[in-house]
């Protein structure tokens, strides 16, 4: 075991392979998509569809006692929706006619984020497009989900961290080429990455694949699709101590820019004199779910609500474990946390800690290292993003781009 790995760094040895999209012979695809390319095949010539040409579309979806399990944002009033009428109309209030999701496993006949829908033929209108504009300013999301709603405080809403990045790399196995997650990150600017360093460190740039909009790991039955992009530079700063995790800071910048939507923006930056103690604020990502370094990783993105511990208290409770009393916290670390059971984990590295200022979060930290997970009075240590706002922006100029918020 290398000394960082007993830190509890959270950058997971152990990489977690997202699932290769599946054949589309027997994918689970988004019904109203399939079942408008069905319909464009016969509606402009034909009077009616015939029942047997929707019900073979069906057979790719599986059965449940009522009907078949379909995304549930395709479910209206226990009808799948053929026309997509609660999908393509513009939303006034995004909040009316969401869907909880039940997460007691051992009584659904679905799959996460599918329900039993029964299936009934529905006149077709005129074909729409979703009207969905993109946030206006960084650090706005969805709270309470968009489209759905799931009903766990531990679980994200689909759109409540928008900025939250997977980070991914290729890898070849058995012959195929596959990708991997390794490490969070955040979107700061529609092509700017921020993210830990010990994260990225040894990490082949043409390997890196960042991803924005994900929420469930092992199906795309989402309300918007996620996005995928490649690296064209990785920086590190310079004066990153891999063994101490001092300045653990890193930022990607993407191959192009990244199309903001509902699932994607960007968090805003704080500023250098901004000051979070006892704050509780936001964590989020896809490490392990029950703080077992053997343990799986979470397939719907997690959502931490963990305070901030004030510098002098972290250095404190830190010299009450192994780390002994002369332990000295370094001033470019944060802490959060400390409560029993609720914390970032393995997997977590470089993920965001995301506080609100007003009607806005700015990102406050990002995941960096720990002793273990969960444990009361054993805080977790997170970069302290305010102290390196300068070097962020003379990083981006060089690059040419600007990183002032909205």
């Amino acid at each position: 075991m290398t000394e960082g790995d007993d830190l509890g760094t959270r950058d997971t040895r152990a990489l977690h392979a997202y699932k290769e999209t599946m054949k589309s012979t027997t994918a689970i695809l988004t019904l109203g998509v399939v079942l408008i390319t069905q319909w464009n095949s016969f509606v402009s010539c034909q009077e009616a569809s015939s029942e047997e040409d929707v019900l073979e579309v069906l057979k790719k979806f599986s059965k449940c006692p009522n009907g078949y399990c379909v995304p549930i944002h395709l479910c209206n009033n226990g009808i799948i929706n053929t026309y997509g009428e609660t999908i393509l109309k513009p939303r006034f209030n995004d909040y009316e006619n969401v869907k909880t999701i039940e997460l007691e496993r051992g009584n659904r006949t679905c799959e996460f984020a599918a329900t039993c829908c029964a299936w009934k033929i529905v006149p077709r209108y005129g074909p729409s497009e979703p009207n969905e504009l993109p946030p206006a300013k960084c650090g706005i999301n969805r709270p309470n989900g968009y489209v759905v709603n799931v009903n766990n405080s531990a679980i994200a809403q689909f759109g409540e961290f928008p900025w939250m990045a997977a980070l991914l790399k290729r890898v070849q196995l058995l012959g195929n080429e596959k990708v991997e997650y390794f490490c969070g990150g955040s979107l700061i600017h529609p092509q700017v990455i921020l993210t830990a360093a010990h994260c990225v460190q040894h990490v082949a740039r043409d390997t890196l694949v960042v991803r924005l909009g994900e929420w469930d790991t092992v199906n795309e039955n989402e309300p918007v699709k996620h996005q995928q992009y490649g690296v064209q530079k990785i920086i590190i700063h310079e004066n990153y101590v891999a063994k101490r995790f001092h300045n653990d800071i890193a930022l990607l910048i993407m191959q192009e820019e990244a199309d903001l939507k509902v699932n994607v923006n960007t968090i805003c930056l704080p500023s250098i004199n901004d000051i979070f103690d006892n704050q509780r604020c936001l964590a989020s990502g896809w490490g392990r779910e029950n703080f077992d370094p053997k343990g799986q990783y979470s397939e719907v993105m997690k959502r931490v609500e963990l305070p901030v511990v004030p510098h002098k208290r972290c250095q404190s409770l830190f010299r009450n474990t192994k780390m002994g009393p002369y332990f000295q916290l370094h001033p470019t670390f944060m802490c959060g946390g400390g409560e029993e059971g609720v914390d970032t984990c393995y997997g977590d590295g470089g993920s965001p800690l995301a506080c609100k200022l007003g009607n806005r979060f700015v990102q406050a930290g990002i995941v960096s290292w720990g002793l273990g997970c969960g444990v009361k009075d054993d805080p977790a240590a997170y970069v302290k993003v305010s102290v390196f706002i300068d070097w962020i922006k003379n990083k981006l100029r060089g690059e040419e781009i600007n990183i002032d918020d909205d």
